[in-house]
């Protein structure tokens, strides 16, 4: 099966492929594979994965596009010349701003602990006394 690459603007509202489109900046689909990061499919199954989680699902979409992008170099041919390389640093820098979003979110959601879940100390004063020596 083919690989399919579609971009409907009237569908950023829901959560799906389009909105992850327009959130990554990855709109222009009319190449292909040449021009999107990734394909409809991917972005489908990934989205479903970590349907409960949105932040997560758009890291692991960057993840996806910073491997297949990673491997990209420059190249010429007849004056012609090919900076793919120059993509990876801006993706690098979208994957990196999100990771410390999603890093200070879970700081911010292990500091707010449910004081009735918290048990008594393990150690407590003079616990390793011997009290027979007394």
């Amino acid at each position: 099966m083919p690989a399919t690459y579609t971009y409907d603007p009237s569908m950023i509202t829901v959560e799906g492929k389009d909105r992850m489109r327009f959130e990554l900046g990855d709109t222009v689909v009319q190449g292909g594979n040449l021009t999107a990061a990734l394909c409809d499919e991917e972005y489908e199954v990934t989205i479903a994965q970590y349907r409960d989680n949105w932040p997560l699902a758009k890291f692991r979409c960057l993840e996806a596009i910073l491997m297949r992008l990673a491997y990209q170099v420059d190249s010429t041919i007849d004056g012609l010349s090919y900076s793919l390389s120059d993509r990876y640093p801006r993706w690098k820098a979208l994957h990196d701003e999100l990771k410390a979003e999603l890093a200070a979110q879970n700081a911010a959601g292990a500091l707010k602990v449910n004081k009735g879940a918290l048990k008594p100390h393990v150690f407590r004063n003079f616990m390793f006394e011997n009290r027979r020596r007394f």
